[in-house]
């Protein structure tokens, strides 16, 4: 990885892991949910958007539609692109990312409101 796609990688995690975390938090407590309420609620957030790039990002634009700009340098032909089971381990892995935000979601809930 070159220094600039390092730069790049932590500038996108530090944009995206608030929003992630704070969003579902902050949703459950604007919104005065009970700690239950609170966590599926965050968690579902967590879910929908993991959904939405396992479905349109991954399996639409890399499996099927492939446009050259998402194909990195030197892995033209990699099998992973067109692999939608190495996709779908993909969001599953992710899926305890849900369950921590929902918890967190369900404490801060608790905590504002309950």
């Amino acid at each position: 990885m070159t220094e600039s796609e390092k730069r790049q990688s932590i500038a996108g995690m530090a944009l995206s892991l608030p929003l992630v975390f704070g969003l579902p938090v902050l949703a459950a407590v604007w919104q005065e949910l009970q700690p239950l309420e609170a966590f599926f609620h965050s968690a579902g957030m967590v879910v929908i958007l993991g959904l939405f790039d396992l479905i349109v990002i991954d399996w639409l634009m890399f499996c099927f539609l492939r446009p050259s700009f998402i194909v990195l340098e030197g892995t033209d032909g990699a099998a992973e692109y067109g692999d939608y089971r190495h996709h779908a381990t993909g969001f599953m892995r992710g899926l305890p990312l849900a369950l921590i935000v929902g918890l967190a979601g369900a404490l801060a809930g608790g905590l504002a409101n309950g």
